[in-house]
């Protein structure tokens, strides 16, 4: 069967797959001892006050909240090939009460500390599952995301490396204040740090720092503002290496923009992504937030 995300979606790859790692690496610091504190920007659904980093200088505009569910894209908004994909809301239904997966939704949303990223500029680049999936819970209004996964026949179905291995886009829209710092280039971001953090101090959560790299991808989409596309990949979950036949190491092309006040992330990761569908479906974003 296929990974489901904690709200029964199908393919957590499309959920900010690259953060994948890091919030398996939040969900063992949570059981951790503390750690040290050290610099960079802390995100995340709670910030302390001695560590959060200050967004009086973001000059994005922000769209009014309620509005982002209707302006994200549907089934049948996608571009070809992305509308032959398996179509699904991530936040539209919410566990019912008594369930395995209202269960677990619980267990993350508690074990959801935030992250540190070092340079504090490259926040945008590599976003946990985790993270989202607390953020779509606590702020539906201003948090939307869906995602679209490659069809696979049945006997792909059983197997977890054709599971892993398969082609997803997702989407995300957020019209929220606190929003993540994105670099003016991605050259910035050519080698950073991502680390769990403790809720309540800032400090390290117990896992150390993994590091990420971002290369600049040539991807336009007219009528954004701000657009950065780059291609990231995590190198290390602590100390451990992993390389580019590792599912966690396997890279993810990212497009982040704004527009109409309304800030975006597209994304693919699995083998034989299209960085033209990709452009596509970052472009038919755009053209439904400004044409709403």
């Amino acid at each position: 069967m296929r990974l489901k995300s904690v709200k029964g979606s199908r393919g957590t790859r499309g959920m900010q797959v690259l953060g994948m790692g890091l919030a398996v690496a939040m969900i063992l610091a949570a059981c951790s001892g503390d750690g040290d504190s050290g610099s960079g920007n802390v995100s995340g659904s709670e910030q302390p006050a001695n560590t959060a980093q200050s967004n009086a200088s973001d000059t994005r505009d922000h769209a009014a909240p309620g509005k982002v569910s209707e302006l994200i894209l549907r089934a049948e908004d996608a571009p070809e090939p992305v509308a032959n994909y398996e179509f699904t809301n991530v936040g539209q239904d919410v566990p019912g009460d008594g369930s395995l997966d209202k269960t677990l939704n619980d267990f993350l949303l508690e074990m959801d500390g935030g992250s540190k990223t070092d340079p504090a500029q490259c926040e945008a680049m590599v976003n946990s599952g985790l993270e989202l999936q607390a953020k779509l819970s606590r702020d539906p209004e201003n948090y939307a995301a869906v995602h679209f996964a490659q069809p696979l026949n049945p006997e792909e179905s059983e197997d977890v490396e054709a599971i892993l291995n398969s082609v997803t886009y997702g989407v995300m829209l957020s019209t929220a204040e606190d929003l993540p710092q994105v670099p003016e280039n991605v050259e910035e971001c050519a080698t950073f740090t991502e680390e769990p953090v403790d809720p309540s101090t800032g400090a390290n959560a117990g896992v150390g720092p993994s590091q990420v790299t971002a290369e600049p991808v040539d991807i336009e989409v007219e009528g954004a503002d701000q657009v950065v596309a780059a291609r990231i990949s995590l190198q290390t979950l602590g100390e451990e290496e992993l390389g580019q036949d590792s599912f966690l190491g396997a890279p993810t092309t990212k497009v982040i923009g704004t527009v109409n006040g309304v800030y975006f992330e597209v994304e693919a990761s699995g083998e034989g992504i299209s960085e033209e569908a990709l452009q596509a479906l970052a472009q038919a974003q755009v053209d439904k937030i400004r044409n709403a």
